[in-house]
């Protein structure tokens, strides 16, 4: 009678783990690039190139892609801050001398 207890007990560990396991698979049955997904849809097929590819690297590829985005992004910012730079203004401050007192009145007239 223990066996057959124990027997039941052990079958009722294994169906709820199984349970546990599928219903862990559906929460993640909507990722399409989930692996554990991606190998039960694909089991059985040609693996080697098509969607089963695309899928397996699409997260590097996304990462691959942003990393792209962001360093042309910072190059553009870089570029625009070194061209607002005024590097000729620096170069010709030319010291302009007030202390000189010019007369603008107009020339006599001849009669």
């Amino acid at each position: 009678m223990a066996l057959v207890n124990f027997k039941n007990i052990m079958a009722n560990i294994k169906q709820t783990l199984l349970l546990q396991g599928f219903v862990q698979n559906l929460s993640n049955w909507n990722n399409i690039v989930d692996p554990s997904r991606n190998t039960i849809v694909f089991k059985g097929r040609n693996q080697e190139y098509g969607a089963f590819q695309i899928r397996k690297e699409y997260n590097k590829t996304v990462m691959l892609v942003l990393g792209v985005m962001i360093s042309i992004l910072l190059l553009g910012l870089l570029i625009k801050f070194i061209l607002s730079l005024d590097f000729e203004s620096q170069a010709r401050s030319v010291k302009i001398d007030t202390s000189m007192v010019i007369d603008l009145t107009p020339p006599p007239l001849d009669k």
